[in-house]
């Protein structure tokens, strides 16, 4: 995400600006110098801009107290030039969750546009649109509040899409999700995504139009990305069964280094389980080890003298996301699997790394 900073934390969330954020000054500020507005209406659409944000951070903690709703914890809101994120710590796999979710953060926008539009329509008996587009309007609070009320429509249109990473491409998956896997659902949301993509290019390029052209590049790479993310979260979800390896090299403490180093260059494998001569588990030989030792060309004379003591047995039955965590956090290479006190195989860090990237 880049460097952020921390604003504020509002029932318990974090509200943090991404450093990009400044830029929207300058924005502010090209904008005013452009159209040559008047000071009243610099003000004017300086407030706009910011209440913009604020309507920004309301849709985001919509989907946030949503998630609460759920027991999902929201780890922070980020705001930037091109929007706001809600970063949650988990995303629900059931349909009706995750469309709940998605929904909430229009939501929001839909009831600041109802409470504005009544006071407009029904207090003061105007319109609820702007009578135009000119920026001088901005000066007088009535357009100042049709201006606010446009922009939660547009916020509530524009998000409800069906194209990642907007919300209605979540609902989308979601309405999917409920007849077809998940997997596959997000597979038709992220082509139903693209297909948007290449309108909105195909409208850029005929409208010159830069700004759609670069939504439809942004939601095409976004799509993808959210595929790819919700294959590796069930690979993610598989057992240690399915990637394990059950022929591999047993090295035991009385063998020569000599021996790992001819395993290592001849075999596909990287790294090595070591055993004592009662067959008990004392440690392992990471490939960072071997590496070191052939760059240096000073093979120890027994393997024990250069090994990790750091050792883990599993059972075939544990979730391959917990035990890659770890392995990742205790700086393990490799894992005994055992099923009762049969070892039945070895789970290497680089075979999870290619079954996630598969």
């Amino acid at each position: 995400m880049g460097k952020t900073f921390h604003i504020c934390t509002i029932a318990g969330i974090p509200l943090k600006v991404h450093w990009t954020f400044g830029l929207t000054l300058l924005f502010v500020a090209y904008v005013v110098h452009l159209h040559n507005l008047t000071t009243a209406a610099s003000i004017g659409f300086s407030l706009l801009v910011l209440v913009m944000f604020i309507c920004v951070i309301l849709h985001e903690f919509g989907h946030a107290m949503a998630a609460r709703r759920y027991n999902i914890k929201t780890l922070d809101i980020i705001i930037s030039p091109i929007g706001g994120l809600a970063r949650l710590q988990d995303i629900p796999q059931e349909p009706i969750k995750e469309l709940v979710i998605a929904l909430a953060g229009p939501a929001v926008n839909v009831i600041i546009a109802t409470i504005i539009g009544c006071y407009l329509h029904f207090v003061l008996g105007t319109e609820l649109i702007p009578s135009g587009d000119n920026l001088e309007l901005l000066g007088y609070s009535i357009d100042f509040l049709k201006f606010v009320f446009t922009i939660n429509i547009m916020l509530f249109v524009f998000n409800l899409i069906p194209a990642f990473p907007m919300d209605g491409g979540r609902v989308m998956r979601a309405l999917l999700s409920m007849k077809l896997e998940r997997v596959l659902a997000t597979r038709v949301a992220m082509w139903l995504a693209r297909l948007i993509s290449f309108a909105f290019v195909a409208i850029a390029l005929n409208t010159h139009n830069i700004t759609l052209g670069l939504i439809g590049l942004f939601v095409y790479i976004m799509s993808g990305k959210e595929y790819a993310y919700v294959k590796m979260i069930k690979r993610a979800s598989s057992t240690v069964s399915e990637v394990l390896q059950s022929q591999f090299t047993k090295l035991k403490t009385t063998d020569s280094y000599q021996s790992v180093i001819e395993a290592y260059q001849k075999g596909n494998e990287k790294n090595f389980l070591v055993y004592d001569e009662s067959e008990n588990l004392v440690g392992s030989i990471p490939e960072v080890f071997i590496k070191d030792a052939v760059k240096t060309n000073h093979y120890p004379e027994s393997i024990i003298d250069l090994m990790s003591t750091k050792v883990a047995i599993i059972a075939p039955t544990s979730i391959l996301r917990k035990v890659a965590n770890m392995m990742s956090h205790e700086g393990i290479a490799i894992c005994a699997v055992q099923e009762g006190d049969e070892l039945i195989g070895v789970l290497d860090r680089y075979a999870v790394e290619r079954f996630m990237k598969k």
